[in-house]
């Protein structure tokens, strides 16, 4: 099982800092939006990770650019009890949802960002409300975790 921790109030401070300078993305609509949000969304989860990945090896650890994997944002919640459930997280970062129409978010993401595909616009346009409601659910939480 793994081990609780808490932040300290240098992470705490640190998050926060974080949080109150992210993109407002609730002031834009359509996949300018979606892109800002998950701006938002894996600046808060990489950060969390980073922490729980320097927990656990008991010495700082360099942040990295490496894809997020899902095991261990997981992991890195419920260690500091950020409560999120499997289903916000995997629709978010689970690699095996590649079918058209319930692709996972950070593929769609990767698709506007690196090619602009038109298609994985769409999607992110037809699927809107859903994906939107993901990113939030995770944002919401850690900031709640952080205000405690």
């Amino acid at each position: 099982m793994e081990a609780k921790l808490n932040f300290s109030k240098q992470q705490k401070k640190s998050l926060k800092a974080i949080s109150d300078s992210l993109p407002a993305y609730k002031n834009f609509e359509g996949a300018e939006s979606f892109l800002l949000c998950y701006i938002a969304f894996e600046t808060l989860t990489r950060k969390v990770w980073n922490f729980h990945r320097s927990a656990k090896a008991n010495k700082e650890i360099n942040e990295t650019h490496a894809p997020l994997p899902l095991p261990a944002v997981k992991s890195a919640f419920v260690a500091y009890n950020i409560k999120v459930s499997d289903n916000v997280l995997k629709p978010i970062l689970n690699s095996t949802l590649n079918k058209r129409g319930a692709m996972n978010i950070r593929s769609l993401r990767n698709g506007l960002v690196h090619q602009w595909k038109v298609k994985d616009r769409d999607e992110v346009l037809t699927r809107y409300d859903e994906i939107m409601g993901y990113l939030d659910k995770v944002i919401k939480a850690i900031k709640i975790e952080i205000t405690q």
